[in-house]
C-alpha cells in the first residue's frame, strides 16, 4: 500500500490531503447541528436505537408498510451497540447523538477520495482534473449541508461514486475492466440499490450505455455477474430484514409497489414536472452551475476538447439528464433525491477548470468557497436547529429526573425522539401522521381546531397530563388560554429559523412544564 500512495499516478489522493478530507469532514459534522428532514433520525436513528436498547418508535413505514430495509440503520445499530458495551453508561444520552454523525463523516469522506479517484480516472490520470473535482465537491453547500446526516442518500452518494470509479471507461478503446474491478462495481451498485431502490435508475442507464458503447461485447459476462453478485446481495439484505421484521419480507418490492404503483407518496407532496431542472438540480448545485453549464457547452458543441475529456463529460450528462429526467417523472420530489448527482457535478467541474488558466482557476475556487460558505454555515448552523435544540433541553430535563411525558403539539416528526433522548422512563405523544391507508391523520385534525382538541384530550377518561408540551410559536396564540388553565408555564423558548416555509411550523420552539408536576 505505502508504494500505492508515493506513486507519482497514484489513483489515491496524498495521504496528507486524506487526512485533511476527514478532519474537514469531521469539522463538517460537528458544525451539523440543524435539521434537514425527518428521515435522518426517524428512518435510521430511531431505528438503530430500537433495535439495540429495545425502545424506540417505528413509522408506518416499518410497522404497517414495511417498505424500509433494515440495512443502512444497521450501520448505525452496530454503533449503538458498541457505545452499549463500551462507553459509561451516563455518557450515552449524548454520545448516541454525536457518534452517528462522526461515523457518517468518515463515510463521506471516502466519497470524497473517490470523487477524486473517478475524476482521475476519467480525464487521463490528471492529477490537477482529480484535485479540481475535489475542490468542487468539498465546496459544495449542499454536500456540506447534508453528506454528515445521518440520510440513506448520503450513503447512496458515496456508494454512487464508489461503483462508479471501479466501472469501465466510457470508451471501447479502453480493455474490458478485470473481474475484481467489475466485483467491486456491481457489489457497490447492488448495496446502494438496495440503500435506496430508486438509484437502480443510475444503474439501468450505466449498463446500457456500456452495453451500446462496447457493441454488447461481454453481454453474457456483465449480465451473469451481476445476477450472481445482485442476488447475493438481495439475499443478504433479506436475511437482514428477516431478523429485523421476524418474519420474510421483501421491503424492495413494496417500496415501488408504494411509490410506483399506488403513487401514495404524494400524499408527501407534489410537485411540477420540471421542479428537477428549475429548481431542484441547480439549487443542489448552488454556484457549481456555473462551472457545470461551461463544461456541459464545451462537451456537447466545443471541437477543441480532448476526445477522451468529451467523452467521459458526455458521459457523466447523460447519467445526470437521464436520472433527472426518470425522477421528474415521479409527482414527489426532494432536493435529497438528487444528492448522489452532485460527485458527478464535481467531476465534470473539475474537468472544465483544468481548462482554465490559472488565475482564472484561482477567482473561480474564490467565488465558490464565497456563495458556499455562507450558505453551507447558515443552513447548517442557524435554519431549522430549534428542533434539535429542543431535545437538548429535554435530555438535560430528564437527566435530572423532571420530565416524565412530553406532548409535542406540532407537525408529525419535527423533532428527533428516543435518539436524542435516550431515557426509557420517560414517555412521549405526537402528532402522527401516516397515508390514509394506514391510519388517521391527526395533523390535520388537530389543526382544524387546536384547543377543542386538547381541551377533549384532557379531558378524557384515564388520561395523564403531560409535565411538558413542546410547540411552535405559531401555535401559541390559538391555545394560551388552556395553558394557562391547566396550569402550563413557559419553560423555555428556543430560536427555529428566520424563514418559515412550511405550514404550522414558526420562527421558535417553545417548552411548556407543569406547574404541577
Amino acid at each position: 500500500m505505502a508504494t500505492i500512495w508515493r506513486a507519482h499516478h497514484s489513483p489515491w489522493p496524498r495521504r496528507s490531503v486524506v487526512a485533511a478530507i476527514v478532519v474537514f469532514r469531521l469539522v463538517n459534522a460537528l458544525l451539523t447541528q440543524t435539521s434537514f428532514v425527518p428521515d435522518e433520525y426517524w428512518q435510521s436513528l430511531e431505528v438503530a436505537h430500537r433495535s439495540v436498547f429495545g425502545y424506540g418508535y417505528l413509522t408506518w413505514e416499518w410497522t404497517d408498510g414495511k417498505l424500509r430495509g433494515f440495512l443502512h440503520p444497521a450501520v448505525f445499530a452496530a454503533l449503538n451497540l458498541l457505545l452499549q458495551k463500551l462507553a459509561p453508561t451516563e455518557w450515552l444520552p449524548e454520545l448516541i447523538v454525536v457518534a452517528p454523525r462522526l461515523l457518517q463523516a468518515v463515510i463521506a469522506s471516502v466519497g470524497d477520495c473517490y470523487v477524486y479517484r473517478l475524476a482521475f480516472k476519467l480525464y487521463g490520470n490528471s492529477r490537477r482534473a482529480a484535485n479540481l473535482a475535489l475542490v468542487c465537491h468539498l465546496t459544495a453547500w449542499f454536500g456540506f449541508y447534508t453528506m454528515c446526516r445521518t440520510l440513506s442518500n448520503s450513503m447512496e452518494a458515496v456508494g454512487t461514486v464508489i461503483a462508479l470509479y471501479y466501472w469501465p471507461l466510457p470508451s471501447p478503446s479502453q480493455p474490458l475492466p478485470k473481474d475484481i474491478d467489475f466485483h467491486k462495481a456491481l457489489a457497490a451498485a447492488a448495496v446502494t440499490t438496495l440503500l435506496r431502490p430508486t438509484s437502480a435508475i443510475l444503474w439501468i442507464v450505466v449498463v446500457l450505455h456500456h452495453l451500446w458503447t462496447f457493441r454488447f461485447a461481454g453481454f453474457l459476462r456483465l449480465v451473469s455477474q451481476a445476477l450472481v453478485v445482485g442476488m447475493l446481495a438481495l439475499g443478504a439484505a433479506t436475511a437482514l430484514d428477516y431478523i429485523f421484521y421476524q418474519e420474510l419480507v421483501f421491503v424492495q418490492l413494496n417500496f415501488l409497489r408504494f411509490n410506483l404503483l399506488t403513487n401514495a407518496a404524494s400524499f408527501y407532496g407534489v410537485h411540477a414536472w420540471h421542479w428537477y431542472w428549475s429548481q431542484g438540480l441547480p439549487a443542489v448545485q448552488g454556484p457549481l452551475i456555473v462551472p457545470f453549464a461551461r463544461g456541459a457547452w464545451l462537451s456537447l458543441f466545443d471541437k477543441s476538447m480532448r476526445p477522451t475529456d468529451k467523452a467521459a463529460n458526455r458521459w457523466l450528462l447523460l447519467l445526470i439528464t437521464a436520472t433527472v429526467a426518470a425522477l421528474s417523472l415521479q409527482p414527489h420530489k426532494e432536493f435529497r433525491f438528487v444528492l448522489p448527482l452532485l460527485p458527478l457535478v464535481a467531476c465534470l467541474c473539475g474537468s472544465t477548470l483544468e481548462l482554465a488558466r490559472p488565475r482564472t482557476v484561482k477567482l473561480c475556487i474564490a467565488f465558490l468557497v464565497l456563495v458556499s460558505a455562507p450558505l453551507a454555515l447558515y443552513t447548517s448552523l442557524v435554519h431549522q436547529r430549534g428542533t434539535i435544540d429542543v431535545m437538548q433541553e429535554l435530555r438535560t430535563e430528564a437527566s435530572q429526573g423532571r420530565v416524565s411525558h412530553v406532548l409535542f403539539l406540532m407537525p408529525c416528526h419535527s423533532t428527533p425522539y428516543y435518539s436524542h433522548l435516550h431515557f426509557e422512563n420517560v414517555s412521549m405523544s405526537f402528532l402522527e401522521c401516516p397515508p390514509p391507508q394506514f391510519g388517521r391523520n391527526e395533523v390535520a385534525a388537530f389543526y382544524e381546531n387546536p384547543l377543542l382538541h386538547l381541551q377533549n384530550q384532557f379531558d378524557a377518561a384515564g388520561f395523564v397530563p403531560p409535565s411538558h408540551i413542546v410547540l411552535f410559536d405559531s401555535l401559541f396564540p390559538d391555545i394560551e388560554p388552556f395553558l394557562f388553565v391547566r396550569n402550563y408555564s413557559l419553560m423555555k423558548e428556543l430560536f427555529h429559523a428566520h424563514i418559515v416555509t412550511e405550514d404550522h411550523v414558526g420562527g421558535k420552539v417553545m417548552i411548556f412544564s407543569s406547574k404541577l408536576a
